[in-house]
């Protein structure tokens, strides 16, 4: 009899799985001379997959696949699986279920078990399994959801290379190796079946529990953007390598670092789910002295406690004030990240206080850029660039328009004079009355008194902003120029 090249019915599978394992026997009975029954399982195979390892010839399963029905019908008792598992080069076209359900017992694999190179088209449950040997899901197609929960993993596992949809591993138990790498399923078009539509990729391991300190979850070589990636309620007493890894959006919500550590290596994070998750990583990051990863992960953890403060009811007024620091520190140096930023910044917002307060006739001209400004900042979500483009168009033109209607380019040396004494850091004598020596804040063209003086009070505070910017500035490019030898 040969081995099937597709499997229709459950009862096709069974008749072959039992005549295999006879001549199996058989085979090794003749070779041992020995009877056919003192041939131990642990000798045996379990060829549910392609009999013939080196054959790249997959065989398609077409119905609905119940493990634990499916080894009950060939006399596997009391759920313990001595044979060695061949499940490799399938196509589950329906849907697979590894567990026992009905009456709620583990399936456990004594011996090795592969699911290399196989297809899972549909969703896949793993439930309540023990692997006490070597179990090998490599070069294999998770194409829809799977689930891998209650699992224990006495042995060494490799996920190497597999393409995933969406796969959860819960309540897992590592002993020793747990290795997972993902490969770009479009260099692998050919072998996929996966729906495009279905665009988001997601990793999940959660309530993961560590035999001891040597026990290594590895996650390598991912050759495809993650859009969810979580380790949540895990208590970390192993070792959790992540290398090579890009992931949208990163939950490490509920799990705690408790005498192992996380090691990320290349492990780019777009975003994280929450403030909790960065501050996980940054902590580990300072308590391994690794500075450069620690203030990125740290600046990501101030933007999204600025969300939380946003976000929150009954807001106080130092919610409000933090939430505006935030904003300054973001704006100035993406959160002590950026100097060159930072120092640029301090002389743009410098300048900008400048010309408003040499020239109230330039406000307007403010007013029409500001109100631009608000107007991008409601319809597009990256406006730091717009900002600095229409603040410095504004310095442009208000200069230009100054000079042209009111000072003359013949003066352009006393304007400039006066900038300079205006962001030295400890040069008040602008805002200093003097008869003798009249500052460009006390210089009014109007004879009317009252317009002189509302003119004078609107200069006086854009001078004082102006040196606030100036200092805060300063402050903001000292901090991220010396942010490699902060200290947590």
């Amino acid at each position: 009899m040969e081995q099937p090249k597709v499997y229709n019915t459950e009862e096709e599978l069974i008749k072959w799985l039992e005549y295999d394992l006879e001549k199996q026997r058989i085979d090794i009975s003749k070779n041992r001379n020995i009877s056919p029954d003192d041939v131990k399982c642990e000798e045996l195979f379990l060829h549910i997959g392609n009999k013939n390892f080196k054959s790249i010839e997959k065989i398609e399963i077409n119905f609905e696949f119940d493990f634990s029905a499916i080894i009950k019908k060939i006399n596997i008792k009391n759920n313990e699986i001595y044979y060695k598992v061949n499940c490799a080069s399938l196509i589950f076209n329906r849907m697979v279920d590894f567990s026992d359900k009905k009456h709620n017992n583990k399936i456990v694999f004594y011996n090795e078990l592969k699911f290399d190179n196989s297809n899972f088209n549909e969703i896949a449950y793993f439930v309540n399994i023990s692997f006490e040997k070597n179990a090998n899901f490599s070069n294999t197609l998770f194409n829809k959801r799977t689930y891998f929960n209650n699992i224990v993993f006495n042995c060494i596992v490799y996920f190497r290379s597999i393409s995933i949809y969406q796969i959860e591993f819960g309540n897992i138990i590592i002993k020793e190796n747990f290795n997972l790498s993902i490969m770009n399923e479009k260099e692998n078009f050919n072998l996929s079946i996966m729906n495009e539509k279905e665009n988001d990729k997601v990793l999940i391991f959660k309530n993961i529990k560590f035999e001891n300190e040597k026990s290594n979850l590895n996650i390598f070589n991912i050759d495809m953007k993650i859009n969810k990636f979580y380790l949540n309620n895990t208590i970390i007493n192993g070792i959790v390598n992540i290398k090579n890894a890009e992931v949208e959006t990163a939950d490490f919500n509920g799990s705690v670092i408790n005498g192992g550590w996380v090691n990320p290596v290349k492990f780019k994070v777009h975003n994280f789910a929450n403030r909790e998750s960065a501050l996980f990583l940054k902590n580990e990051a300072y308590a391994r002295n690794n500075i450069i990863d620690a203030l990125e992960y740290k600046a990501k953890e101030i933007e999204l406690h600025k969300k939380e403060l946003i976000n929150k009811p009954n807001k106080t007024l130092k919610d409000f004030g933090d939430i505006f620091s935030i904003y300054l520190s973001s704006l100035y140096s993406d959160n002590g990240l950026n100097w060159v930023k930072s120092f640029l910044c301090t002389i743009l917002f410098s300048i900008l206080f400048f010309t408003m307060s040499y020239n109230i006739s330039c406000i307007p001209i403010f007013t029409i850029a500001f109100i631009s400004i608000l107007y991008v900042l409601l319809y597009n979500k990256n406006i730091l660039n717009h900002i600095f483009v229409s603040a410095i168009i504004y310095i442009i033109v208000s200069i230009v328009f100054s000079f042209i209607y009111f000072e003359g380019y013949n003066n352009i040396d006393y304007v400039i004079k006066e900038l300079f004494s205006f962001i030295a850091p400890t040069n008040f004598s602008q805002i200093l009355y003097n008869k003798e020596y009249s500052s460009y804040i006390y210089d009014c063209k109007s004879n009317i008194k009252i317009i002189c003086f509302i003119e004078i009070v609107f200069k006086g505070i854009l001078y004082f902003l102006g040196k606030i910017a100036f200092w805060y500035g300063s402050v903001q490019t000292v901090q991220a120029f010396r942010k490699f030898s902060k200290k947590e």
